[in-house]
């Protein structure tokens, strides 16, 4: 899925007209090769070519980053996907109010857990991101 450019590019991007950006799962990107992490720059490679515009790298951040400025400054991976991915993400984060209000509101800190922010709510991925504010979904009842 994660290196599927046509499920994440054409049909979500292109044909659906997502405007929000699609996050990989942590530790995700080194499942593309086989055995995980044997060709991690293929990795990286198809999964930004793919539409991955997030991509969740928990221990070995410096080795990504390095990895990504190589495919860009030889040409492997565009500016104007670096630049799509940051348009997408900006456009999340205003929208969200996420530069009015960038702290974590420390009053509802004993929630964390609760069945409102748990698995089964809306904020998870069965809500898309630009309808967050609207949706008003239960945990059984997907929007």
């Amino acid at each position: 899925m994660h290196a599927d450019r046509y499920l994440v590019k054409t049909v979500l991007k292109d044909i659906l007209k997502f405007r929000g950006f699609v996050i990989f799962d942590w530790k995700g990107i080194d499942m593309i090769t086989y055995p995980p992490h044997s060709n991690y720059t293929e990795s990286v490679l198809k999964g930004i070519s793919a539409g991955i515009d997030m991509i969740m790298v928990p221990y070995n951040h410096t080795e990504f980053i390095n990895i990504v400025i190589d495919l860009v400054n030889n040409n492997y991976i565009s500016t104007d996907r670096i630049d799509d991915v940051v348009k997408r993400i900006l456009r999340v984060k205003f929208t969200l109010g996420l530069f009015e209000t960038p702290l974590a509101e420390e009053t509802l800190v004993d929630q964390l857990g609760s069945q409102r922010f748990g698995k089964g709510s809306c904020e998870e991925v069965t809500c898309v991101v630009e309808e967050w504010r609207e949706c008003r979904c239960s945990s059984s009842t997907p929007p």
